[in-house]
């Protein structure tokens, strides 16, 4: 009989949760409770600060990505000779950007986008070549070009 004493409701059981608790228990679920709770917020705020990376690691890709268009522009007007100095003057100064290596400090995923970046630093880095041999062949033409140029002419 006292088995079965055991399932019969007792007058306890419709009482108030916190009545039944104890000081002790009731410290150790509000401790659990905040700690839980200080976990959670820490969570949500590294995933928030993670998306904020991923959305100003994005917005520097696209901004690169632009510059890379207007440099190619740039640089197919330069060849057919209709640059004008303010065009000069950007193209010098994005070439002076993607040679000094200025690219982006993210996460992993932009280094998939860095292998892009590469192949254009590539290209500046030949034309620049090219138009650095021309420069000293149209000088070494005129008769204006110093010794130190033509040892670096032949390098």
């Amino acid at each position: 009989m006292n088995f079965l004493n055991l399932f019969k409701k007792s007058k306890d059981d419709g009482a108030n949760v916190e009545e039944r608790q104890t000081p002790v228990r009731k410290q150790r679920e509000d401790n659990f409770l905040s700690r839980t709770l200080r976990r959670v917020i820490q969570r949500r705020s590294s995933i928030e600060v993670t998306k904020k990376q991923k959305l100003s690691c994005m917005d520097r890709i696209t901004k690169i990505q632009k510059e890379e268009e207007e440099l190619k522009q740039l640089l197919v007007l330069e060849a057919q000779g209709q640059l004008n100095e303010l065009e000069t003057a950007r193209k010098a100064a994005l070439e002076e950007r993607f040679l000094s290596g200025a690219t982006l400090e993210c996460s992993p995923v932009v280094d998939a986008k860095k292998e892009k970046i590469g192949p254009v630093k590539r290209l500046l880095e030949t034309q620049g070549e090219e138009v650095e041999r021309e420069r000293l062949i149209t000088l070494e033409a005129q008769g204006k070009l110093p010794e130190i140029e033509v040892t670096r002419m032949f390098l």
